[in-house]
């Protein structure tokens, strides 16, 4: 057996020859297949589960100050999509107006890309 071979059956005893890794090493496999094929629909499920972990800290909050829970849950969902609405009623327009900016540059875009490919060919003749 040559050096490098030793040395990689070394590592792979050292690293991958444990029962544990093999187990990580298909979790991983797993993991990622799943996500692979069922990433579009699970997206909306882990989104909501992130926003439930988020808020669940100021549902606590609430409870705390002795709000009912449901009460509580009530208030950071409205306060949640009131918050939501509003960023979505101010950031609407400026994401209009600069869509339009970039639309409306296309044609300058394009003339300058065209100026420096032709500028290119006259500085690099020999390419």
């Amino acid at each position: 057996m040559g050096s490098a071979q030793a040395t990689l059956k070394k590592w792979y005893d050292t690293y991958v020859g444990t029962p544990d890794a093999v187990y990580l090493i298909c979790i991983v496999i797993a993991v990622s297949l799943v996500v692979l094929y069922l990433g579009l629909y699970l997206s909306p499920i882990i989104t909501a589960l992130i926003f439930a972990f988020a808020l669940n800290d100021f549902v606590g909050l609430l409870t705390r100050m002795r709000c009912p829970r449901l009460l509580a849950i009530c208030i950071v969902v409205l306060l949640f999509v009131s918050v939501a609405v509003a960023l979505i009623i101010g950031i609407l327009p400026l994401v209009s107006q600069q869509l339009q900016q970039v639309v409306g540059n296309i044609p300058t875009f394009i003339e300058y890309v065209q100026n420096a490919a032709d500028n290119f060919t006259v500085k690099y003749p020999h390419l």
